[in-house]
């Protein structure tokens, strides 16, 4: 080992042809040395692959030792009591104590409860006698404690949070049908009155909160755009009702707005489809290409309409070069119901405490009717019965007022009634029965499979053979007759009988969804005219996503949106 580099280089070393080396064979000779030798030539680096077999053997053993050595070396593991001297594990590297006292990081060597102990007395001795909960107080505040990446992190949380509520808020603006800049004005101010007055807190995440007016303007698009990228994948691959209507606003701009109706997880799904301007002329080729050129941009197939509502309109239902016709032209399987009729016979009005009061009275009970025709589940099998009904009532009204029976209308009962008014209101109520009549004869002309209305309790020999087979399962399934008595008619709305009956199923939600009235698209119009204030009238209401956003029942993917978008505080 004390050979210097000079005597090493001086050794001339060399193998022979049995692999020994020459410059060593005095000294293999004798057995004994040989052990030293080999420790000496190690470090230096001399011992050449020719080594003899005595030296590997005393090699390879010495090898496994040392390995062994480290293979063994044991990781001591944190244990939560050590939290009661000061230590939690270190943030970089469980395996090692840290004291939250002096904030100094041990070796694992130290994870043992006997020097976690004594560091605590030797360093922190006023702290010897310090309460478990002391410890816990020390760790959520380290736990807590601002750090650049926290720093950071938590501003770019705030800036996400912030701009998902940016969206929101544009979201209930375009709800309510207010002007875009309130939410700069009116909703800001607002909201940071209340956290400074009530919780006290600043304010300094909500001014970078971005609502401005063109801020807004850009989330109601973006929203519009979206839910309506949601409705049109839902039509293009299930069958829907339409509801068309057109309408002169602002400056004699004529606008064509149209609703549809389709089944999703066994409801009725009401939404507007699009609300168009008709550039020239509001003839019904207009508003059918206006309607088709939409369709076909959207890749929806025309055959998915069942069926078309609209008013009375000639332009609608003419029937030579009606929208309808030309709808059902186009689309044979289409079913063709027309919802008013172009006129209807006024009310009569004459002079007398008696007559006023019979007005008030029946008015109301068009009005309740009227609304029952209303609503999302409302089908054509329900308005015929109520509106059938409806007419059973005049009749019998008829009788009772000609024997001047009054219980049955609130103010007419109050009056006194003479023979000549009892024979006038006798004589509105004959008119109304024909109007009535008269302006739904289509409606009574559809005659719907008695096995829709009662599946449970039709006779199977009246029905056509081709429902018969699942008719007759049908009335035998137990879960079907559970639903049948919980829904009714909207039975055959579920995924559940539709997977079971599906040709039933098929024909019976064609019958149950079409439009009963077209009073959407009237209630669509009306939200126009509620956007289109004085202050607003430069709103171009077909582009901008305000309307859908009022009337849809979607809701926009709104963390969607914001993945797409970097968060910028407000400027």
């Amino acid at each position: 080992m004390a050979s210097s580099s000079e005597d090493i280089k001086k050794r001339n070393l060399s193998c022979d042809h049995n692999g020994v080396a020459s410059g060593c064979v005095d000294q293999m000779v004798a057995p004994p040395p040989i052990p030293s030798v080999t420790m000496m030539v190690w470090p230096l680096g001399v011992v050449t692959k020719c080594s003899s077999s005595a030296v590997e053997e005393e090699v390879t053993p010495m090898m496994h030792k040392m390995n062994s050595v480290h293979a063994k070396k044991k990781v001591r593991q944190y244990s939560d009591e050590y939290l009661l001297f000061g230590f939690i594990p270190a943030t970089h590297d469980e395996r090692l104590p840290f004291c939250l006292l002096c904030h100094q990081c041990l070796t694992n060597e130290s994870m043992k409860r006997g020097r976690l102990e004594n560091h605590l007395k030797a360093k922190h001795s006023i702290h010897v006698n310090s309460k478990l909960g002391y410890f816990k107080s020390l760790k959520e505040k380290f736990e807590k404690r601002s750090t650049i990446n926290s720093l950071f992190s938590a501003r770019s949380a705030s800036k996400d949070r912030g701009l998902e509520a940016s969206y929101e808020i544009s979201l209930l603006i375009a709800k309510c049908g207010k002007n875009h800049t309130i939410g700069e004005n009116l909703i800001k101010p607002a909201i940071s009155t209340f956290l400074k007055v009530v919780l006290e807190k600043d304010d300094q995440d909500l001014k970078s909160m971005p609502l401005s007016n063109n801020t807004v303007s850009s989330r109601i698009d973006e929203m519009s755009c979206d839910v309506e990228v949601q409705l049109v994948e839902k039509l293009k691959y299930t069958n829907f009702s339409i509801q068309l209507d057109e309408s002169t606003v602002r400056d004699s701009e004529a606008l064509l707005m149209a609703y549809v109706r389709y089944v999703d997880n066994g409801e009725f799904i009401e939404d507007m489809l699009f609300c168009e301007a008709l550039e020239t002329t509001t003839i019904a080729i207009d508003i059918y290409k206006k309607l088709k050129t939409y369709l076909d941009d959207k890749q929806i197939p025309m055959e998915n309409i069942i069926s078309c509502a609209a008013d009375g309109a000639p332009v609608m239902m003419g029937k030579k070069n009606g929208v309808l016709k030309l709808l059902k032209d186009d689309n044979p399987q289409m079913f063709e119901f027309l919802d008013d009729k172009p006129y209807m016979t006024l009310l009569l009005t004459v002079d007398g405490k008696a007559l006023v009061s019979y007005l008030a009275d029946i008015f109301e009970k068009l009005n309740v009717l009227n609304k029952e025709l209303q609503g999302t589940n409302m089908t054509l099998v329900n308005s015929k019965a109520k509106i059938f009904g409806f007419i059973s009532f005049l009749e019998l009204s008829q009788e009772n007022i000609s024997v001047k029976k009054f219980e049955q209308f609130y103010w007419l009962n109050k009056c006194e009634v003479t023979d000549a008014t009892c024979l006038v209101i006798v004589e509105h109520l004959k008119i109304m029965v024909s109007d009535f009549n008269f302006r739904f004869s289509d409606l009574k002309e559809i005659n719907y499979p008695s096995w829709m209305t009662q599946p449970l309790l039709v006779d199977l020999s009246d029905v056509t053979m081709e429902y018969q087979g699942e008719l007759s399962e049908l009335q035998n399934d137990d879960s079907i007759k559970a639903l049948f008595k919980i829904k009714g008619t909207m039975m055959w709305l579920c995924e559940e009988t539709q997977a079971k009956y599906p040709n039933t199923s098929s024909l019976a939600r064609k019958l149950l969804l079409p439009f009963p009235s077209s009073y959407l698209v009237e209630c669509g119009f009306s939200a126009v005219n509620d956007l289109l204030l004085k202050k607003r009238n430069r709103l171009d209401i077909t582009k901008r996503g305000d309307l859908r956003l009022k009337l849809t029942k979607f809701l926009p993917r709104i963390k969607s949106l914001c993945s797409r978008h970097q968060a910028q505080g407000s400027h």
